[in-house]
């Protein structure tokens, strides 16, 4: 098929996201060249949508590479954890297959940061994990609303689907790579996940495991502040 990408991007960015292309059909279920195609466009629609339809003139994050970058990565992490993990074999919540949890973690920002409507997402990987998406979509607070209450109400959206719990886990993992946060930012940052985050995500019932990942995360950030 042709290129997924626009024309405009630079060779390393382009070198970038094929690798991520690539490491995500080796783990993906694709068991035929449709299945396959229908991905890559997926995958070519978020990448462009992230691209050229920004919310914002700014597409890039603080450590200035292209925000789709970070989608990319939630997604391989995404793909690697659930290719190894036993999730769905038990309890009533239906089992997603790897494509479709990578599909949700490719496009878990782009109606927040995109303007792509729910009706082209629905056409590109369907009605349910287009809604799914919806509840993993941060839409601006209340100007009179606390950040507990807002992450609280955020999370008990997630709490009835563990795979979605899982994108946001390393969604949020991801955030809090001290190389992708600008270094006056990051002991702020730390305070926050420790002192707010963490809290309202043991609130919410999400995965306890998650919590010491998080400590160990914002402890490397607080290392990685510069000091005083």
């Amino acid at each position: 098929m042709g290129d997924l990408f626009p024309s405009t991007i630079s060779s390393s960015e382009r070198d970038f996201a094929n690798e991520i292309l690539d490491d995500l059909e080796v783990l993906l279920d694709m068991e035929t060249e449709d299945l396959r195609y229908q991905f890559h466009l997926a995958f070519g629609f978020a990448y462009g949508a992230h691209y050229l339809r920004s919310k914002t003139t700014n597409r890039r994050r603080e450590a200035n590479e292209l925000y789709f970058n970070h989608s990319l990565r939630v997604a391989c992490e995404t793909a690697r954890w659930h290719d190894r993990s036993s999730y769905g074999k038990s309890g009533g919540n239906r089992s997603y297959r790897t494509r479709e949890a990578v599909l949700i973690a490719l496009f878990h920002d782009i109606f927040e940061e995109t303007t792509a409507t729910f009706e082209e997402v629905v056409a590109h990987i369907g009605e349910e994990l287009a809604h799914l998406t919806t509840l993993l979509t941060d839409m601006p607070p209340p100007e009179d609303e606390l950040w507990p209450d807002v992450l609280e109400r955020k999370f008990a959206r997630i709490a009835p689907h563990p795979i979605l719990q899982w994108i946001k886990f390393h969604d949020r993992m991801d955030n809090l790579n001290s190389k992708q946060v600008e270094p006056k930012r990051r002991l702020e940052l730390a305070v926050f996940q420790i002192q707010v985050y963490n809290s309202a995500w043991k609130k919410a019932g999400l995965f306890e495991n998650a919590i010491r990942d998080f400590e160990h995360a914002a402890l490397e950030l607080i290392k990685a502040a510069p000091t005083a």
